[in-house]
This record gives structure tokens, C-alpha cells and sequence, in this order.
């Protein structure tokens, strides 16, 4: 009887390690399918690294593109101000010296009032004016070809009309020669800030840079900066735009006995026109 509950208790030991077994082999197969179903998903999340690399570099390709013309945008604003700045430098120096010259020239001639009285306009017609309306390009213009193009020029002061970003030398006449050096004042016509008409023709572009090209973009209460060679500023604000044809010389006329008016002319449907800017002064 005892050597039966031997071979019982052996066979329950048996069964009992048996079934441990099989279930522990169970245990352990389960646990590879979970880590094999976590292994794919993570693959899945991973992707294959080619693919991540090709979309990586596919994105920044595309980045690229899109930023090229935000970046040489960037260049050629940053070139365009830095040239801005040496033609004022240019400009401001060459007024210094023309003031001083002045100076010298009323304190050695001491003229009469009567002899420096201002000039009755130049009889010439808008044609004679030599505007031109030609393609605008600044990549010649630079502080060294500015200095050579003002030398024996008569310099009265600079415009400045920031909503064109515009910045140029003022000289007297309007001859191919002064206008090819900057806006040119109509001898005649009323001085920067005086009673009168003060007439100031531009090319509409051309090789030395673009001048009057967009005045065109003008609105009405726009402010125009003319300063003379003394550094005394008038701000003139624009009120009128129209066209005329080149014989109306009507238009350099005083506007009123007490007015204090700009006129600005350049070209317009490829110089068969004139187009004509007004503003008045702000007092």
C-alpha cells in the first residue's frame, strides 16, 4: 500500500512538472509574439531608413526652393542699401563743398540784390526738356560713376521721396548732361521753398539708375524732401497727377501769386507725353 502512494505521489509530481512546463513554453511563446508584434510596430513607427532619408532630404530640397528668392531677395535689398548709402555720402559731400563755394563766391563778389535776382524762365518747350523714358537699371550706379557725373554740375540740394525710395542729386538745367547727373531744376523757375512754381524734370529711367521711373506710384499726400545746399528742408505734398502734351508750357507757370508749388515732369507713353506730379508746400 505504501509503494502505491509512492507511485501516485511520483506520477502527481510528474504531471504537476509537466504541466509547469508546458505552461512556462507558453508563457515564453506568447512573449515572442508580443515582442514580435511590438518589434513590426515599432519598424512601422521607425520606417525604413531610406525612406526617412529620401523625405528628409526631399523636405529640405523643398525648403530650399521656396527660401531661394526669400534669400536673394534679402541679398539684393541689403546690396541696394549699402549702394543708397554711398550715393548720399557722395551726394552730402559734394552739396558741403558747393555751399562752401557759394559762400566764398557772394563774399568775394558781393553782389547787389538787383544781379542776383532769379531769372525769367528759359523760353523752351516740354520736348526740349531731354527726358527720356528708357529701361531702369541701378547696376551701374555707384558712388564712383556718381562723383564723376556731378563734377562741373551746378548742385542745388537733393529730393527724397521715401515711398519710391528715392534719393538723388538736384542740379541746375535740364540738358542731357545735367540730367544724366540727377533731377534737373528749370532755370527760371522758383528755387527750392520760394514763392513760384519750382519745375524739376527725371528721366523715366535710365543707365544710371531708375530717377523718375515709378513716379507714376505717387498718391496724392505723399511727401516730397527737397533740401538745398544750406541743408534747409522743404517738405512738399503731393495734391495732383496728369499727362499734357510736350508743347503745354502752361505748366511751369506760377500756380497762384502766393503759391509755393513743385512740378515734377518725366516722360510717359514712350515720350510722346508728359507726365506731370504737383505738390505744394508744407508750412
Amino acid at each position: 500500500m505504501s509503494d502505491l502512494n509512492d507511485t501516485n505521489n511520483a506520477n502527481n509530481t510528474n504531471n504537476r512538472n509537466r504541466i509547469n512546463e508546458e505552461n512556462h513554453v507558453e508563457e515564453q511563446q506568447e512573449r515572442s509574439a508580443q515582442q514580435e508584434v511590438i518589434s513590426k510596430s515599432d519598424k512601422r513607427r521607425k520606417g525604413n531608413p531610406v525612406v526617412v532619408v529620401i523625405a528628409v532630404l526631399l523636405i529640405l530640397a523643398g525648403a530650399g526652393i521656396f527660401s531661394y528668392p526669400i534669400i536673394m531677395q534679402s541679398i539684393s535689398a541689403y546690396n541696394q542699401n549699402k549702394m543708397q548709402e554711398e550715393l548720399k555720402t557722395v551726394i552730402l559731400e559734394n552739396m558741403q563743398q558747393a555751399q562752401q563755394e557759394a559762400e566764398l563766391t557772394n563774399a568775394a563778389d558781393n553782389l547787389s540784390a538787383d544781379e542776383t535776382a532769379t531769372p525769367s524762365p528759359t523760353p523752351l518747350a516740354l520736348q526740349d526738356i531731354q527726358v527720356t523714358e528708357d529701361d531702369a537699371s541701378s547696376e551701374t550706379e555707384n558712388a564712383d560713376n556718381m562723383k564723376d557725373r556731378l563734377l562741373g554740375q551746378d548742385l542745388l540740394g537733393l529730393i527724397e521721396i521715401d515711398s519710391m525710395n528715392l534719393f538723388y542729386a538736384v542740379v541746375e538745367g535740364t540738358e542731357k548732361d545735367n540730367l544724366s547727373a540727377g533731377i534737373g531744376h528749370m532755370t527760371g523757375t522758383a528755387a527750392m521753398g520760394e514763392v513760384g512754381n519750382c519745375v524739376l524734370a527725371g528721366h523715366r529711367g535710365g543707365t544710371y539708375g531708375k530717377y523718375f521711373r515709378h513716379i507714376d506710384e505717387l498718391s496724392v499726400g505723399d511727401v516730397i524732401l527737397l533740401t538745398d545746399i544750406s541743408g534747409t528742408e522743404y517738405n512738399y505734398i503731393v495734391y495732383d497727377m496728369f499727362i499734357v502734351e510736350p508743347d503745354e508750357m502752361w505748366i511751369i507757370d506760377p500756380v497762384d501769386d502766393s503759391a509755393k508749388t513743385l512740378t515734377m515732369i518725366t516722360c510717359e507713353n514712350n515720350g510722346t507725353e508728359r507726365l506731370i506730379v504737383r505738390a505744394r508746400i508744407q508750412e
